[in-house]
């Protein structure tokens, strides 16, 4: 667990007082509402990206939430998952939901 603090960073070094600190974050919590319908996956190519998402990120992925419009979902396409959101009245087999990513700052 790693404390999170309490204050918004907008430039600079937040003050990592004690006085500012919340219960210590857990990530699992934050970002998995069904564990057992929710997987990890990487991204692992660039051709195709939507917006904010890039090579090597990792997508949370629901596979018990409906596919809603406007929704980055995992679709399968030619027998490959594909990350792509979805449009409406695009026929497309949806694997899975999008709920977060892990975006690395290289």
């Amino acid at each position: 667990m790693i404390p999170l603090l309490q204050e918004c960073v907008y430039a600079g070094f937040p003050s990592p007082a004690g006085d500012y600190l919340e219960p210590p974050l857990d990530l699992n919590r934050l970002l998995i509402a069904r564990p057992a319908a929710t997987f990890f996956m990487r991204v692992a190519e660039e051709t195709t990206l939507e917006p904010g998402i890039q090579k090597g990120d990792i997508l949370i992925v629901d596979r018990s939430l409906d596919p809603l419009p406007n929704r980055m979902a995992v679709t399968i396409v030619d027998g490959e998952l594909r990350v792509q959101r979805i449009r409406q009245g695009s026929p497309v087999e949806v694997w899975g939901v999008v709920t977060a990513g892990i975006h690395f700052m290289r």
